[in-house]
């Protein structure tokens, strides 16, 4: 039997405290500061710089002290997002395929191999779950997945409508009770991330799972003419792109650094008298 602890997680803890932090913090919040505080610093920088801006100018100490404010307060918003995703991603000491054994045997947790957004729907469909003895748990999960973006992408890239899958599953969970349970869908979805080398389970494995463990899901792909590895290809594919994505908005790390051109590289010609004053020819 696998065990599935996820209140013995990191990522349960980001879950708490994330339904705990109001989300406009993060968000909206967030960027007025950081558009204050460059307003701040465009100042700061103009009454520095000797730039006459009239009565500005006499509160030079004033500005100066309410940019280290805004900038605090930014920075403190910006290292607890940081620390939530630290939380949120999977630390385990050896690779989902070392453990796989140990975790189908029940001797590991198969949480701490589950990603935050994966394990957030199951957390979610259990609840629901427990309510609703009326329908199978592979369907409340489905019905769970297809509220996630990440999941809407690959049911349209696998010709399926959310919208119209929606509508069916409200109808079918009144009736359904063929779907198998949690352990089950585990059991596959291993087997998924595993086959393809993942750190950890992700919502495509999910997808992947219920394709086999759900008979409405198994049905839908077969109108489509898809199977079970088609799904597994076209999570994988966009899970690849999401990957890219959030690594390209990393700016600070080295392999996007050295991708930025350098300074005056589209230059044609001309002079570079205020640049020389700052600068050394490094030709």
């Amino acid at each position: 039997m696998i065990n599935f602890e996820p209140k013995k997680t990191y990522a349960y803890r980001a879950f708490v405290f994330e339904k705990q932090t109001p989300a406009w913090l993060f968000g909206t919040f967030t960027n007025i500061l950081m558009i204050i505080a460059s307003g701040l610093l465009a100042i700061v920088l103009l009454i520095w710089l000797r730039i006459d801006l009239g009565i500005l100018g006499y509160y030079f100490s004033q500005w100066l002290g309410l940019l280290v404010l805004a900038t605090t307060i930014v920075f403190l918003l910006i290292s607890w997002r940081a620390f939530l995703d630290w939380l949120k991603t999977p630390h385990p000491k050896r690779t989902l395929a070392q453990s796989a054994p140990d975790i189908k045997a029940g001797k590991a947790n198969v949480a701490n191999w589950t990603s935050f957004e994966a394990l957030h729907t199951i957390l979610t469909a259990t609840e629901k779950s427990s309510k609703r003895t009326e329908a199978s748990f592979s369907l409340i999960l489905l019905s769970e997945l297809i509220r996630l973006d990440s999941a809407k992408f690959i049911l349209m890239r696998l010709g399926i409508q959310p919208e119209e899958l929606d509508k069916q599953l409200k109808q079918e969970q009144n009736s359904a009770k063929d779907g198998k349970g949690l352990q089950d869908i585990l059991d596959l979805a291993i087997d998924a991330a595993v086959q393809r080398g993942k750190p950890y389970i992700t919502i495509g494995d999910l997808f992947a799972s219920l394709a086999k463990n759900d008979p409405f899901f198994a049905g839908q792909l077969f109108e489509k003419e898809l199977d079970v590895e088609d799904v597994k290809n076209i999570g994988y594919w966009a899970e690849s792109l999401e990957e890219r994505e959030r690594n390209r908005g990393k700016f600070w790390t080295y392999e996007n650094l050295v991708r930025m051109p350098g300074i005056g590289r589209d230059w044609a010609a001309g002079y570079t008298i205020g640049l020389d004053q700052f600068s050394q020819d490094m030709t």
